[in-house]
């Protein structure tokens, strides 16, 4: 990251589980800068859909997701999956 400027999103210790399963995300650290491109990627049933529905604050998880800045805990439409 250039600078002092804050990530635009940021995942710190994040683990995900669905109820009664096995965990898909342990301990998931992701920082992104602002106008940086990622493309996340894994196998049928890693948890990469799970990642996208934490980031869109869809399911929670454990650990800290922020967007912006934002805890993802202030966002509208959470739910458990």
């Amino acid at each position: 990251m250039k600078g002092d400027a804050s990530p635009m999103i940021e995942l710190a210790g994040v683990t995900f589980a669905h109820r009664g399963g096995a965990s898909l995300l342990e301990g998931a650290e992701l920082t992104v800068a602002a106008g940086e491109v990622v493309m996340i990627g894994a196998p049928a049933g890693a948890g990469a859909s799970s990642l996208a529905r934490l980031l869109a604050g869809r399911v929670l998880g454990a650990g800290s997701v922020a967007i912006a800045g934002r805890d993802s805990d202030s966002f509208q439409g959470s739910e458990t999956c």
